[in-house]
């Protein structure tokens, strides 16, 4: 394949990326879910923010290998308090085990525009059936920090602990902030 030919592709790939991101961002918006980097979905709580990580499958050194746009979902809870100068991936994902058993189709080919549709209806209920549920266990503080299944490990409870006694650090909030996008709180 010439190089033309990869950088259509990648150009082919990218927008169809694109327009499903776009179209999940408005489908997740009616749950306080907001688009705040290119793969990175978030909603602001009282001490912490619930966020959704896409991750394309099928590309090397950043390059598509196919038009097939194959799509893995992570979420997770990240502490404002936090100190971590990266995003944690503390929640589940989109394993085959998860995708088998809701008959969830996460891709599409974004030349020939195939499964696209099922794409976006699976993507949206993927989201209402898996995550929202998963958010609803750990939307408070109390089961954030005792629930045996917490997604928590023990420096992002004593962070959260830290910000409920109101001792929160300026420096891990900004560090929060940037990592997950979002300019203010």
């Amino acid at each position: 394949m010439s190089i033309e030919e990869e950088k259509d592709k990648a150009a082919v790939v990218r927008q169809g990326f694109e327009d499903a991101c776009r179209e999940f961002s408005s489908r997740v918006s009616a749950f306080r879910f907001e688009r705040t980097k290119k793969h990175l979905w978030t909603r602001v709580q009282s001490h912490w923010v619930d966020f959704v990580h896409f991750h394309r499958n099928g590309k090397s050194y950043g390059a598509p290998i196919t038009f097939s746009i194959d799509i893995r979902i992570h979420w997770g809870v990240r502490i404002l308090n936090d100190s971590f100068p990266d995003l944690h991936l503390n929640g589940p994902y989109s394993d085959p085990n998860r995708l088998r058993s809701g008959h969830y189709h996460l891709r599409f080919n974004a030349r020939s525009g195939s499964t696209y549709d099922r794409f976006i209806e699976d993507l949206s209920r993927f989201f209402v059936e898996q995550c929202e549920p998963w958010f609803n266990q750990f939307a408070s503080v109390e089961s954030l920090l005792k629930r045996p299944d917490s997604p928590l490990n023990d420096d992002e409870k004593r962070f959260l602990t830290e910000a409920v006694d109101g001792n929160p650090t300026g420096k891990n909030l900004a560090l929060s902030l940037k990592e997950l996008g979002i300019k203010s709180k």
